[in-house]
């Protein structure tokens, strides 16, 4: 029996919630604050290839942005930018604004516009 609750999905001791609705990074934190969660921290491959799997067809926010040159993630820790799961030629900056990173529709990690309004937040507790 699951532990997380309705609408929330588990793996691995965590639990998903894969919102419908499409807004900016710093919008997509606060949504995932409103209900007691922050953006998803992608730890390990397994938890790369999970979210991989299940995110088809759809950009989702993650966790991670770039402050003061330095990926990191919500809950302060940092990762090299040679590791992550990253596509193809990315992280690439693109126009020196893109500080925060979603996944594709592939479930690759891309650096993008934190104001973009395109992508959908996934929360993780």
């Amino acid at each position: 029996k699951s532990c997380c609750d309705t609408y929330w999905k588990e793996f691995d001791k965590s639990c998903y919630y894969f919102e419908v609705s499409q807004m900016n990074w710093i919008d997509a934190r606060l949504f995932c604050k409103r209900i007691n969660s922050d953006l998803v921290i992608v730890n390990s491959e397994e938890e790369q290839q999970y979210l991989q799997h299940i995110t088809g067809g759809v950009f989702y926010w993650i966790g991670l942005q770039r402050l003061n040159n330095t990926w990191t993630w919500v809950d302060g820790s940092i990762i090299k930018e040679s590791s992550g799961f990253w596509r193809e030629n990315e992280p690439n900056n693109k126009g020196g604004k893109e500080n925060c990173v979603a996944l594709t529709f592939k479930g690759e990690w891309n650096d993008a516009p934190c104001v973009n309004r395109e992508y959908q937040p996934i929360c993780e507790i």
